[in-house]
Protein backbone atom coordinates (compact mmCIF):
# COMPACT_ATOMS: atom_id res chain seq x y z
CA UNK A 1 0.00 0.00 0.00
CA UNK A 2 2.87 2.36 0.87
CA UNK A 3 4.54 1.63 -2.45
CA UNK A 4 1.36 2.34 -4.37
CA UNK A 5 0.99 5.55 -2.37
CA UNK A 6 4.47 6.65 -3.41
CA UNK A 7 3.56 6.38 -7.09
CA UNK A 8 0.12 7.96 -6.58
CA UNK A 9 1.52 10.94 -4.64
CA UNK A 10 4.39 11.39 -7.09
CA UNK A 11 1.93 11.50 -9.99
CA UNK A 12 -0.36 13.99 -8.25
CA UNK A 13 2.59 16.18 -7.28
CA UNK A 14 3.87 16.13 -10.84
CA UNK A 15 0.52 16.91 -12.48
CA UNK A 16 -0.48 19.65 -10.06
CA UNK A 17 2.97 21.24 -10.15
CA UNK A 18 2.97 21.15 -13.94
CA UNK A 19 -0.42 22.90 -14.13
CA UNK A 20 0.58 25.49 -11.55
CA UNK A 21 3.91 26.22 -13.22
CA UNK A 22 2.37 26.45 -16.68
CA UNK A 23 -0.01 29.16 -15.49
CA UNK A 24 2.81 30.88 -13.58
CA UNK A 25 5.03 30.83 -16.67
CA UNK A 26 2.39 32.28 -19.01
CA UNK A 27 1.34 34.99 -16.55
CA UNK A 28 4.99 35.73 -15.80
CA UNK A 29 5.81 36.43 -19.44
CA UNK A 30 2.72 38.60 -19.92
CA UNK A 31 3.45 40.53 -16.71
CA UNK A 32 7.11 41.01 -17.70
CA UNK A 33 6.12 42.34 -21.12
CA UNK A 34 3.94 45.04 -19.55
CA UNK A 35 6.58 45.69 -16.86
CA UNK A 36 9.24 46.42 -19.50
CA UNK A 37 6.93 48.58 -21.62
CA UNK A 38 5.68 50.64 -18.67
CA UNK A 39 8.61 50.83 -16.22
CA UNK A 40 11.57 50.08 -18.51
CA UNK A 41 14.86 48.15 -18.49
CA UNK A 42 16.32 49.98 -15.48
CA UNK A 43 13.59 48.75 -13.14
CA UNK A 44 13.88 45.29 -14.69
CA UNK A 45 17.59 45.30 -13.83
CA UNK A 46 16.91 46.39 -10.24
CA UNK A 47 14.28 43.66 -9.93
CA UNK A 48 16.77 41.00 -11.03
CA UNK A 49 19.60 42.36 -8.86
CA UNK A 50 17.57 42.54 -5.64
CA UNK A 51 16.09 39.08 -6.24
CA UNK A 52 19.67 37.77 -6.44
CA UNK A 53 20.74 39.56 -3.25
CA UNK A 54 17.77 38.10 -1.38
CA UNK A 55 18.65 34.63 -2.69
CA UNK A 56 22.16 35.01 -1.29
CA UNK A 57 20.75 36.10 2.07
CA UNK A 58 18.61 32.94 2.13
CA UNK A 59 21.75 30.89 2.83
CA UNK A 60 21.13 31.87 6.47
CA UNK A 61 18.74 28.91 6.26
CA UNK A 62 21.94 26.85 6.80
CA UNK A 63 20.43 23.92 4.93
CA UNK A 64 18.12 23.47 7.89
CA UNK A 65 14.99 22.92 5.78
CA UNK A 66 16.56 20.04 3.82
CA UNK A 67 17.88 18.44 6.99
CA UNK A 68 14.47 18.64 8.70
CA UNK A 69 12.63 17.17 5.70
CA UNK A 70 15.15 14.31 5.61
CA UNK A 71 14.59 13.77 9.37
CA UNK A 72 10.85 13.37 8.75
CA UNK A 73 11.03 10.41 6.34
CA UNK A 74 11.43 7.79 9.04
CA UNK A 75 8.83 9.10 11.56
CA UNK A 76 6.33 9.48 8.70
CA UNK A 77 6.91 5.86 7.67
CA UNK A 78 6.46 4.81 11.31
CA UNK A 79 3.52 7.18 11.91
CA UNK A 80 5.39 8.68 14.87
CA UNK A 81 3.28 11.78 15.55
CA UNK A 82 5.21 12.80 18.66
CA UNK A 83 8.51 12.93 16.77
CA UNK A 84 6.95 14.82 13.86
CA UNK A 85 5.36 17.42 16.16
CA UNK A 86 8.66 17.86 18.00
CA UNK A 87 10.52 18.34 14.70
CA UNK A 88 8.04 21.01 13.58
CA UNK A 89 8.22 22.89 16.89
CA UNK A 90 12.01 22.81 16.72
CA UNK A 91 11.85 23.97 13.11
CA UNK A 92 9.56 26.86 14.11
CA UNK A 93 11.96 28.14 16.78
CA UNK A 94 14.99 27.93 14.51
CA UNK A 95 13.24 29.68 11.61
CA UNK A 96 12.34 32.62 13.86
CA UNK A 97 16.04 32.99 14.60
CA UNK A 98 16.86 32.70 10.88
CA UNK A 99 14.30 35.41 10.04
CA UNK A 100 15.97 37.67 12.62
CA UNK A 101 19.45 36.96 11.21
CA UNK A 102 18.30 37.71 7.65
CA UNK A 103 16.70 40.95 8.88
CA UNK A 104 19.89 42.13 10.58
CA UNK A 105 22.21 41.20 7.70
CA UNK A 106 19.72 42.47 5.11
CA UNK A 107 19.34 45.91 6.68
CA UNK A 108 23.10 46.19 7.21
CA UNK A 109 23.59 45.95 3.43
CA UNK A 110 21.53 49.08 2.68
CA UNK A 111 24.53 51.49 2.81
CA UNK A 112 26.32 49.34 0.20
CA UNK A 113 23.53 49.31 -2.39
CA UNK A 114 25.06 52.32 -4.17
CA UNK A 115 28.10 50.20 -5.01
CA UNK A 116 25.98 47.38 -6.47
CA UNK A 117 23.52 49.44 -8.54
CA UNK A 118 25.12 51.01 -11.62
CA UNK A 119 22.73 52.99 -13.82
CA UNK A 120 23.35 55.81 -16.29
CA UNK A 121 20.25 57.57 -14.95
CA UNK A 122 19.81 57.15 -11.16
CA UNK A 123 16.45 55.90 -9.85
CA UNK A 124 14.89 57.19 -6.63
CA UNK A 125 13.71 55.07 -3.68
CA UNK A 126 16.24 52.25 -4.31
CA UNK A 127 16.43 51.58 -0.56
CA UNK A 128 12.64 51.27 -0.26
CA UNK A 129 12.51 48.77 -3.12
CA UNK A 130 15.20 46.69 -1.45
CA UNK A 131 13.44 46.76 1.96
CA UNK A 132 10.23 45.50 0.34
CA UNK A 133 12.12 42.60 -1.25
CA UNK A 134 13.63 41.86 2.15
CA UNK A 135 10.26 42.00 3.92
CA UNK A 136 8.81 39.44 1.51
CA UNK A 137 11.44 36.80 2.29
CA UNK A 138 11.32 37.44 6.07
CA UNK A 139 7.56 36.87 6.12
CA UNK A 140 7.94 33.57 4.26
CA UNK A 141 10.38 32.27 6.90
CA UNK A 142 7.85 32.91 9.66
CA UNK A 143 5.25 30.65 8.03
CA UNK A 144 6.99 28.09 5.84
CA UNK A 145 8.00 25.68 8.62
CA UNK A 146 4.56 24.03 8.75
CA UNK A 147 4.57 23.17 5.05
CA UNK A 148 7.71 21.00 5.20
CA UNK A 149 5.74 18.02 6.56
CA UNK A 150 3.56 18.10 3.43
CA UNK A 151 6.69 18.00 1.27
CA UNK A 152 8.20 15.14 3.27
CA UNK A 153 4.92 13.21 2.97
CA UNK A 154 4.88 13.66 -0.84
CA UNK A 155 1.69 15.75 -0.84
CA UNK A 156 2.76 19.05 -2.35
CA UNK A 157 -0.37 18.94 -4.49
CA UNK A 158 -2.29 20.03 -1.38
CA UNK A 159 -0.49 23.39 -1.52
CA UNK A 160 -0.37 23.92 -5.28
CA UNK A 161 -3.98 25.09 -5.44
CA UNK A 162 -3.22 28.04 -3.15
CA UNK A 163 -0.11 28.93 -5.11
CA UNK A 164 -2.17 28.80 -8.30
CA UNK A 165 -4.95 31.05 -6.95
CA UNK A 166 -2.67 33.69 -5.43
CA UNK A 167 -0.47 33.76 -8.53
CA UNK A 168 -3.51 34.76 -10.59
CA UNK A 169 -4.62 37.33 -8.00
CA UNK A 170 -1.13 38.82 -7.90
CA UNK A 171 -0.96 38.94 -11.69
CA UNK A 172 -4.26 40.82 -11.99
CA UNK A 173 -3.52 43.28 -9.19
CA UNK A 174 -0.01 44.04 -10.43
CA UNK A 175 -1.28 44.71 -13.94
CA UNK A 176 -3.83 47.14 -12.50
CA UNK A 177 -1.03 48.86 -10.56
CA UNK A 178 1.19 49.10 -13.67
CA UNK A 179 -1.54 50.58 -15.85
CA UNK A 180 -3.24 52.81 -13.28
CA UNK A 181 -0.37 53.96 -11.05
CA UNK A 182 2.88 53.03 -12.81
CA UNK A 183 4.28 52.69 -9.29
CA UNK A 184 6.94 50.09 -8.50
CA UNK A 185 6.48 50.40 -4.72
CA UNK A 186 2.78 49.47 -4.87
CA UNK A 187 3.72 46.72 -7.36
CA UNK A 188 6.03 45.17 -4.72
CA UNK A 189 3.49 45.64 -1.91
CA UNK A 190 0.97 43.60 -3.91
CA UNK A 191 3.60 40.86 -4.23
CA UNK A 192 4.17 40.85 -0.46
CA UNK A 193 0.46 40.70 0.37
CA UNK A 194 -0.18 37.81 -2.02
CA UNK A 195 2.85 35.92 -0.73
CA UNK A 196 1.67 36.46 2.85
CA UNK A 197 -1.85 35.22 2.05
CA UNK A 198 -0.46 32.15 0.29
CA UNK A 199 1.68 31.30 3.33
CA UNK A 200 -1.22 31.74 5.75
CA UNK A 201 -3.62 29.50 3.80
CA UNK A 202 -0.92 26.89 3.16
CA UNK A 203 -0.06 26.78 6.87
CA UNK A 204 -3.73 26.21 7.74
CA UNK A 205 -3.88 23.36 5.22
CA UNK A 206 -0.88 21.72 6.91
CA UNK A 207 -2.57 21.91 10.33
CA UNK A 208 -5.81 20.61 8.81
CA UNK A 209 -4.14 17.45 7.50
CA UNK A 210 -1.68 16.99 10.36
CA UNK A 211 -3.42 18.48 13.45
CA UNK A 212 -0.85 16.94 15.80
CA UNK A 213 1.90 19.32 14.56
CA UNK A 214 0.64 22.08 16.87
CA UNK A 215 1.32 19.88 19.92
CA UNK A 216 4.07 21.27 22.16
CA UNK A 217 6.51 18.38 21.87
CA UNK A 218 10.26 18.62 22.32
CA UNK A 219 13.16 16.76 20.75
CA UNK A 220 15.57 14.91 22.98
CA UNK A 221 19.20 16.00 23.13
CA UNK A 222 20.23 12.97 21.06
CA UNK A 223 17.65 13.83 18.36
CA UNK A 224 18.84 17.44 18.20
CA UNK A 225 22.45 16.28 17.89
CA UNK A 226 21.55 14.03 14.95
CA UNK A 227 19.81 16.89 13.14
CA UNK A 228 22.71 19.22 13.96
CA UNK A 229 25.14 16.80 12.28
CA UNK A 230 23.09 16.88 9.09
CA UNK A 231 22.72 20.66 9.28
CA UNK A 232 26.47 21.21 9.69
CA UNK A 233 27.12 19.13 6.59
CA UNK A 234 24.26 20.65 4.61
CA UNK A 235 25.21 24.17 5.70
CA UNK A 236 28.46 24.15 3.72
CA UNK A 237 26.74 22.65 0.68
CA UNK A 238 23.97 25.24 0.98
CA UNK A 239 26.41 28.17 1.11
CA UNK A 240 28.25 26.84 -1.91
CA UNK A 241 25.04 26.34 -3.87
CA UNK A 242 23.73 29.82 -3.10
CA UNK A 243 27.02 31.52 -3.97
CA UNK A 244 27.32 29.48 -7.17
CA UNK A 245 23.75 29.94 -8.42
CA UNK A 246 22.79 33.38 -7.14
CA UNK A 247 25.72 35.75 -7.60
CA UNK A 248 25.66 36.23 -11.39
CA UNK A 249 23.32 39.23 -11.29
CA UNK A 250 25.35 40.89 -8.55
CA UNK A 251 28.56 40.42 -10.55
CA UNK A 252 26.91 41.57 -13.78
CA UNK A 253 25.53 44.70 -12.10
CA UNK A 254 28.90 45.52 -10.53
CA UNK A 255 31.20 44.66 -13.45
CA UNK A 256 28.99 45.32 -16.49
CA UNK A 257 25.96 47.41 -15.47
CA UNK A 258 22.52 47.07 -13.86
CA UNK A 259 20.62 47.44 -17.17
CA UNK A 260 22.49 44.37 -18.47
CA UNK A 261 21.01 42.49 -15.51
CA UNK A 262 17.61 43.36 -16.96
CA UNK A 263 18.58 42.03 -20.39
CA UNK A 264 19.93 38.81 -18.89
CA UNK A 265 16.92 38.44 -16.58
CA UNK A 266 14.70 37.83 -19.61
CA UNK A 267 16.86 34.86 -20.52
CA UNK A 268 17.19 33.66 -16.93
CA UNK A 269 13.42 33.79 -16.49
CA UNK A 270 12.98 31.44 -19.45
CA UNK A 271 15.76 29.11 -18.33
CA UNK A 272 14.59 29.08 -14.70
CA UNK A 273 10.99 28.43 -15.77
CA UNK A 274 12.05 25.49 -17.94
CA UNK A 275 14.29 24.27 -15.13
CA UNK A 276 11.37 24.47 -12.72
CA UNK A 277 9.28 22.36 -15.09
CA UNK A 278 12.10 19.85 -15.46
CA UNK A 279 12.72 19.61 -11.73
CA UNK A 280 9.06 18.93 -11.00
CA UNK A 281 9.70 15.30 -11.80
CA UNK A 282 12.68 15.13 -9.45
CA UNK A 283 10.88 17.01 -6.68
CA UNK A 284 7.87 14.71 -7.01
CA UNK A 285 9.99 11.58 -6.48
CA UNK A 286 12.41 12.95 -3.88
CA UNK A 287 10.41 11.74 -0.88
CA UNK A 288 9.73 8.43 -2.65
CA UNK A 289 13.47 7.92 -3.14
CA UNK A 290 13.98 8.76 0.51
CA UNK A 291 11.44 6.08 1.39
CA UNK A 292 13.21 3.60 -0.90
CA UNK A 293 16.51 4.30 0.85
CA UNK A 294 15.11 2.87 4.09
CA UNK A 295 12.99 0.07 2.59
CA UNK A 296 14.82 -1.44 -0.44
CA UNK A 297 18.18 -3.08 -1.10
CA UNK A 298 21.08 -1.20 -2.73
CA UNK A 299 20.96 -3.01 -6.07
CA UNK A 300 17.31 -2.16 -6.61
CA UNK A 301 18.02 1.45 -5.63
CA UNK A 302 20.88 1.51 -8.17
CA UNK A 303 18.53 0.36 -10.94
CA UNK A 304 16.11 3.14 -10.06
CA UNK A 305 19.00 5.61 -9.94
CA UNK A 306 20.06 4.74 -13.50
CA UNK A 307 16.50 5.25 -14.74
CA UNK A 308 16.26 8.64 -12.99
CA UNK A 309 19.67 9.59 -14.41
CA UNK A 310 18.53 8.68 -17.93
CA UNK A 311 15.31 10.68 -17.50
CA UNK A 312 17.40 13.68 -16.41
CA UNK A 313 19.43 13.43 -19.61
CA UNK A 314 16.36 13.09 -21.84
CA UNK A 315 14.59 16.05 -20.21
CA UNK A 316 17.57 18.39 -20.05
CA UNK A 317 19.00 17.24 -23.38
CA UNK A 318 15.71 17.99 -25.14
CA UNK A 319 15.33 21.35 -23.39
CA UNK A 320 18.95 22.34 -24.10
CA UNK A 321 18.58 21.87 -27.85
CA UNK A 322 15.28 23.74 -27.95
CA UNK A 323 16.51 26.59 -25.76
CA UNK A 324 19.64 27.16 -27.83
CA UNK A 325 17.72 27.26 -31.10
CA UNK A 326 14.58 29.12 -30.00
CA UNK A 327 15.37 31.36 -27.02
CA UNK A 328 16.97 34.26 -28.89
CA UNK A 329 14.12 34.44 -31.40
CA UNK A 330 11.58 34.33 -28.57
CA UNK A 331 13.25 37.24 -26.74
CA UNK A 332 13.36 39.31 -29.94
CA UNK A 333 9.69 38.65 -30.71
CA UNK A 334 8.50 39.38 -27.18
CA UNK A 335 10.63 42.29 -26.04
CA UNK A 336 12.44 43.64 -29.12
CA UNK A 337 15.74 43.09 -30.91
CA UNK A 338 17.59 45.37 -28.50
CA UNK A 339 16.97 42.86 -25.69
CA UNK A 340 18.56 39.98 -27.60
CA UNK A 341 22.02 38.86 -26.41
CA UNK A 342 24.77 37.50 -28.65
CA UNK A 343 24.59 33.85 -29.75
CA UNK A 344 27.76 32.92 -27.83
CA UNK A 345 26.26 34.37 -24.62
CA UNK A 346 23.04 32.42 -25.23
CA UNK A 347 25.12 29.25 -25.75
CA UNK A 348 26.85 29.70 -22.38
CA UNK A 349 23.53 30.34 -20.62
CA UNK A 350 22.17 27.10 -22.08
CA UNK A 351 25.34 25.14 -21.17
CA UNK A 352 25.04 26.39 -17.58
CA UNK A 353 21.45 25.10 -17.64
CA UNK A 354 22.47 21.71 -19.04
CA UNK A 355 25.44 20.90 -16.77
CA UNK A 356 23.60 20.88 -13.39
CA UNK A 357 20.49 19.46 -15.06
CA UNK A 358 22.03 16.21 -16.26
CA UNK A 359 23.36 15.45 -12.77
CA UNK A 360 19.93 15.93 -11.17
CA UNK A 361 19.75 12.25 -10.20
CA UNK A 362 22.81 12.74 -8.01
CA UNK A 363 21.12 15.69 -6.27
CA UNK A 364 17.97 13.65 -5.66
CA UNK A 365 19.90 10.79 -4.08
CA UNK A 366 22.14 13.12 -2.10
CA UNK A 367 19.11 14.79 -0.49
CA UNK A 368 17.00 11.65 -0.13
CA UNK A 369 19.72 9.46 1.37
CA UNK A 370 21.24 12.08 3.64
CA UNK A 371 24.69 12.02 2.04
CA UNK A 372 25.40 15.56 3.16
CA UNK A 373 28.64 14.82 5.00
CA UNK A 374 30.46 13.28 2.05
CA UNK A 375 29.81 16.30 -0.18
CA UNK A 376 29.73 19.18 2.29
CA UNK A 377 32.81 21.00 0.93
CA UNK A 378 32.06 20.40 -2.74
CA UNK A 379 30.02 23.46 -3.68
CA UNK A 380 32.10 25.70 -1.41
CA UNK A 381 35.10 24.84 -3.59
CA UNK A 382 32.99 25.20 -6.76
CA UNK A 383 31.63 28.60 -5.72
CA UNK A 384 35.11 29.84 -4.74
CA UNK A 385 36.51 28.87 -8.15
CA UNK A 386 33.47 30.46 -9.81
CA UNK A 387 33.81 33.72 -7.87
CA UNK A 388 37.53 34.10 -8.60
CA UNK A 389 37.14 33.20 -12.29
CA UNK A 390 34.04 35.40 -12.64
CA UNK A 391 35.88 38.48 -11.37
CA UNK A 392 38.99 37.80 -13.49
CA UNK A 393 37.12 36.86 -16.67
CA UNK A 394 34.28 39.33 -16.03
CA UNK A 395 36.66 42.30 -15.89
CA UNK A 396 38.33 41.19 -19.12
CA UNK A 397 35.43 39.74 -21.13
CA UNK A 398 32.28 41.08 -19.44
CA UNK A 399 29.13 38.96 -19.62
CA UNK A 400 30.88 36.21 -21.59
CA UNK A 401 33.56 35.83 -18.91
CA UNK A 402 31.07 35.63 -16.02
CA UNK A 403 29.03 32.88 -17.67
CA UNK A 404 32.13 31.01 -18.84
CA UNK A 405 33.43 30.97 -15.25
CA UNK A 406 30.24 29.30 -14.01
CA UNK A 407 30.47 26.46 -16.51
CA UNK A 408 34.20 25.89 -15.97
CA UNK A 409 33.87 25.83 -12.18
CA UNK A 410 31.16 23.14 -12.38
CA UNK A 411 33.16 21.02 -14.82
CA UNK A 412 36.18 21.14 -12.52
CA UNK A 413 34.25 20.01 -9.44
CA UNK A 414 30.73 18.68 -8.88
CA UNK A 415 30.18 17.25 -12.38
CA UNK A 416 32.55 14.38 -11.58
CA UNK A 417 33.05 14.44 -7.81
CA UNK A 418 29.42 14.10 -6.71
CA UNK A 419 28.65 10.98 -8.80
CA UNK A 420 32.01 9.48 -7.79
CA UNK A 421 31.14 9.71 -4.10
CA UNK A 422 27.62 8.42 -4.71
CA UNK A 423 28.90 5.43 -6.70
CA UNK A 424 31.73 4.62 -4.31
CA UNK A 425 30.18 5.26 -0.89
CA UNK A 426 26.51 4.44 -1.47
CA UNK A 427 26.05 2.15 -4.48
CA UNK A 428 29.47 0.47 -4.24
CA UNK A 429 29.95 0.57 -8.01
CA UNK A 430 32.82 1.82 -10.15
CA UNK A 431 32.49 5.31 -11.59
CA UNK A 432 33.91 4.33 -15.00
CA UNK A 433 30.51 3.27 -16.36
CA UNK A 434 28.98 6.63 -15.36
CA UNK A 435 31.75 8.67 -17.04
CA UNK A 436 31.62 6.71 -20.32
CA UNK A 437 27.81 6.89 -20.40
CA UNK A 438 27.67 10.64 -19.81
CA UNK A 439 30.45 11.52 -22.23
CA UNK A 440 28.77 9.50 -24.98
CA UNK A 441 25.45 11.22 -24.22
CA UNK A 442 27.10 14.65 -24.48
CA UNK A 443 28.59 13.81 -27.89
CA UNK A 444 25.26 12.48 -29.16
CA UNK A 445 23.45 15.61 -27.95
CA UNK A 446 25.90 17.86 -29.81
CA UNK A 447 25.25 15.89 -33.01
CA UNK A 448 21.49 16.13 -32.44
CA UNK A 449 21.83 19.90 -31.92
CA UNK A 450 23.74 20.29 -35.20
CA UNK A 451 21.13 18.28 -37.13
CA UNK A 452 18.14 20.08 -35.58
CA UNK A 453 19.73 23.52 -36.05
CA UNK A 454 20.34 22.74 -39.73
CA UNK A 455 16.73 21.53 -40.13
CA UNK A 456 15.37 24.72 -38.57
CA UNK A 457 17.24 26.89 -41.08
CA UNK A 458 14.21 26.57 -43.40
CA UNK A 459 12.53 29.23 -41.23
CA UNK A 460 14.50 32.24 -42.44
CA UNK A 461 12.32 35.23 -41.53
CA UNK A 462 11.39 35.94 -37.93
CA UNK A 463 7.69 36.47 -37.26
CA UNK A 464 5.11 34.78 -35.05
CA UNK A 465 4.06 32.21 -37.68
CA UNK A 466 7.62 31.23 -38.65
CA UNK A 467 8.58 31.03 -34.96
CA UNK A 468 5.70 28.64 -34.22
CA UNK A 469 6.68 26.51 -37.22
CA UNK A 470 10.31 26.54 -36.08
CA UNK A 471 9.26 25.55 -32.55
CA UNK A 472 7.27 22.56 -33.84
CA UNK A 473 10.11 21.45 -36.12
CA UNK A 474 12.70 21.88 -33.38
CA UNK A 475 10.72 20.06 -30.68
CA UNK A 476 9.53 17.21 -32.90
CA UNK A 477 12.92 16.60 -34.54
CA UNK A 478 14.83 16.68 -31.26
CA UNK A 479 12.41 14.31 -29.53
CA UNK A 480 12.30 11.93 -32.49
CA UNK A 481 16.09 11.74 -32.77
CA UNK A 482 16.57 11.11 -29.05
CA UNK A 483 13.91 8.39 -29.02
CA UNK A 484 15.37 6.65 -32.08
CA UNK A 485 18.91 6.76 -30.66
CA UNK A 486 18.00 5.44 -27.20
CA UNK A 487 15.00 3.23 -28.01
CA UNK A 488 16.82 -0.06 -27.35
CA UNK A 489 18.88 1.00 -24.35
CA UNK A 490 18.29 -0.76 -21.04
CA UNK A 491 17.01 2.38 -19.32
CA UNK A 492 14.55 3.20 -22.12
CA UNK A 493 13.24 -0.38 -22.17
CA UNK A 494 12.53 -0.19 -18.43
CA UNK A 495 11.12 3.31 -18.78
CA UNK A 496 8.74 2.26 -21.54
CA UNK A 497 7.42 -0.43 -19.22
CA UNK A 498 6.71 2.22 -16.61
CA UNK A 499 5.30 5.00 -18.77
CA UNK A 500 2.34 5.46 -16.42
CA UNK A 501 4.58 7.09 -13.83
CA UNK A 502 5.56 3.91 -12.00
CA UNK A 503 9.02 5.08 -11.19
CA UNK A 504 9.22 3.11 -7.96
CA UNK A 505 8.53 -0.55 -7.54
CA UNK A 506 4.99 -1.61 -6.78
Amino acid sequence: MAKKSRTYNSSLNLLSSFGKQMITLILGFVSRWFFIKILGASYLGINGLFANIISVLSMADLGFGSAIVYSMYKPLAENNERKLAALLQFYKRVYKVIALVISVIGFSLIPFLKYLVKLDTPIEHIEIYYILFLANVIISYLYSYKMCIITADQKDYLLNIYSFVFTIIQFVLQLVVLFALKNYIVYLVVQILCSFANNVFSSRKAVQHYPFIINKEKLSSAEKQEISKNIKSMFLYKIGGVLLNNTDNILISTLVGTITVGFYSNYSMIVQSIDTFARMFFSSINAGIGNLSVSEDIEYQFKIYKIVDFIAYMIYGFCTVCLFILMGDFIELCYGKEYRLETIICALIVINFYIPGIISANSVYRNATGMFKQMKYLLIITSFINLVLSVILGIKYGLFGIFLATGVSRLLTNVWYEPMILYKKYFHHRIREYIITHLSRDVILILVLVVVNFTCKICRHLNIVSFLVKTIICGATTLLLLIIIYWRTEEFVVLRARMKGKIVKE
